[in-house]
């Protein structure tokens, strides 16, 4: 039989690669969500009021009992659900007494800024700065 053919190369190779050959994305610099300065709100993301409201219809569509009050620009479904409007987006957290099928990963998707899980994993709090965006 003949030699069994492994992989052509290992990740430093991949690595030292993409380093040299795709140099021009470091003109991008670093991701951070937020519109460049001089570049309207919804450059970086939706109207947080347009936000919360298609949140508490959504919720409501699925049944929750949703206290809101679009003066104070903020919702809650009980003790375990918070929706407040910020200058970012609608900032969401989550507290409850067991642990959330959530990774830190699953709070950095497009559309999600500043998320955070905590160690035990109840507790979780992300702003959503964009309804809709493609995956």
């Amino acid at each position: 039989m003949g030699k069994r053919r492994g992989l052509g190369r290992g990740l430093d190779d991949l690595m030292a690669t993409h380093d040299t050959d795709l140099p021009f994305l470091d003109a991008y610099g670093d991701a951070d969500g937020k519109p460049e300065a001089g570049q309207p709100p919804s450059v970086g993301g939706d109207d947080p009021q347009e936000l919360l409201s298609a949140c508490v219809r959504l919720l409501r569509s699925e049944g929750a009992e949703v206290e809101y009050n679009p003066d104070e620009d903020k919702a809650e479904v009980g003790s375990w659900l918070s929706l407040v409007c910020t200058k970012e987006g609608v900032c969401l957290s989550v507290v409850t007494d067991s642990p959330l099928p959530l990774v830190n990963s699953d709070l950095s998707e497009a559309g999600f800024v500043g998320g955070r899980l905590s160690d035990d994993r109840c507790k979780a709090e992300v702003t959503l700065t964009r309804w809709g965006v493609p995956l």
